[in-house]
């Protein structure tokens, strides 16, 4: 039974990552143990990120949908679908960084004002759309909110999108 306290965390970031990583994981009858050994992320870092105290990096979720054998957005959806990971995928930070700026631009909002919005330091949006670094995922949830969209879209390859 889902209680109210359940879907308002469901909201944020971390805590869909959470359940999603350890739904996926429990699915594939991967231990922590064999997570951290496959990926080189501590068997604690894994632990941290299923209880939701930790923040992951795009990095992170990257290597964890890698394999599991999903897209990363699937590792963020409420129910994540586990049909299979796309090939040739760019990596995370690419995918986000062209996505913030793709929906930025469609909304005709300023890097500045979005930037505001978000919570972030002046100038790093932009750094954020040219460089592409390793974000937190709470950094991704708050920019997606901003632009009124749900985070996983910023974390979809285009390919993923129907009308993408």
């Amino acid at each position: 039974m889902t209680t109210k306290s359940d879907e308002a965390d469901d909201r944020t970031a971390s805590a869909r990552l959470s359940r999603a990583v350890k739904h996926v994981r429990e699915t594939k009858q991967l231990t922590l143990v064999a997570v951290a050994a496959a990926t080189g992320i501590s068997r604690n870092t894994l632990f941290l990120i299923e209880t939701k105290a930790a923040n992951a990096r795009l990095s992170t979720i990257d290597t964890l949908a890698s394999l599991m054998g999903v897209d990363p957005s699937q590792l963020l959806e409420k129910s994540p679908d586990l049909s299979g990971r796309l090939p040739g995928r760019a990596s995370l930070s690419q995918i986000v960084a062209q996505n913030i700026a793709a929906f930025r631009t469609s909304i005709n909002m300023s890097q500045e004002a979005l930037g505001e919005a978000a919570g972030l330091a002046k100038g790093y949006l932009s750094l954020i759309e040219v460089s592409a670094p390793d974000l937190k995922v709470n950094t991704v949830d708050s920019i997606a909110q901003a632009l009124g969209v749900d985070v996983t879209f910023l974390l979809s390859d285009a390919r993923e999108c129907p009308n993408g």
